[in-house]
């Protein structure tokens, strides 16, 4: 069971190669819609947690605006 849950768990995800955005109350970010410009959102990866500044006249595969500064 527990080899089971550890599976599942959001960690094991992201080293398989996915990502988990939040808002910075700590929403998970479903769709872009839900983010305004200039609202800072953040990315959880298997490495390590990105944050930027959103914005939404990003084409799609563009990194967007400039990063800031990670606090964490």
């Amino acid at each position: 069971l527990e080899r089971q849950l550890v599976s599942m768990s959001h960690q094991s995800v992201l080293k398989r190669g996915f990502s988990l955005t939040r808002l910075s109350d700590g929403s998970i970010v479903r769709s872009p819609s839900q983010v305004r410009p200039g609202e800072v959102i953040i990315t959880e990866l298997s490495g390590g947690v990105i944050r930027r500044v959103w914005d939404s006249g990003s084409a799609p595969g563009d990194a967007g605006a400039g990063p800031v500064a990670n606090d964490e």
